[in-house]
């Protein structure tokens, strides 16, 4: 079956292919856009892809996603130095990450590993 609920006996050739590929266009826009606006504010400031021009830590960019994400919690929408969404800075901290990630760029300088993760699953499942 396709994503869209057809019968696979009525489908293009090519759909069968390409029902199995990454579904990019399930991305929101407005999401591709705001972060996309805040990777051209980087490029500004920093200078386009100079995340994979050098290394980068890890804590630098968690560190800044979670100061845009409190400040939006707060109730501040866009950042007051760009004028841009808080959300397009935080997408484009989480997507030099990934991007560091899979190109080996990442210099992990997370804290030693705890147990937030199965604490946060255990309280969960208290209530």
């Amino acid at each position: 079956m396709d994503i869209k609920g057809g019968s696979e006996d009525n489908l293009n050739p090519k759909q069968k292919f390409g029902d199995l590929k990454v579904p990019i266009a399930f991305v929101p826009s407005a999401s591709i856009i705001y972060e996309a606006l805040a990777f051209k504010e980087g490029a500004r400031k920093y200078g386009a892809y100079n995340w994979r021009e050098k290394k980068v830590e890890s804590m630098t960019y968690i560190h800044a996603l979670f100061r845009h994400a409190i400040s939006y919690l707060d109730g501040e929408d866009n950042d007051p130095e760009s004028g841009l969404p808080h959300i397009g800075h935080m997408k484009a901290c989480l997507g030099i990450l990934a991007d560091a990630t899979e190109t080996g760029n990442l210099v992990d300088t997370r804290p030693v590993k705890g147990n937030a993760g199965e604490l946060l699953r255990k309280l969960n499942k208290e209530k």
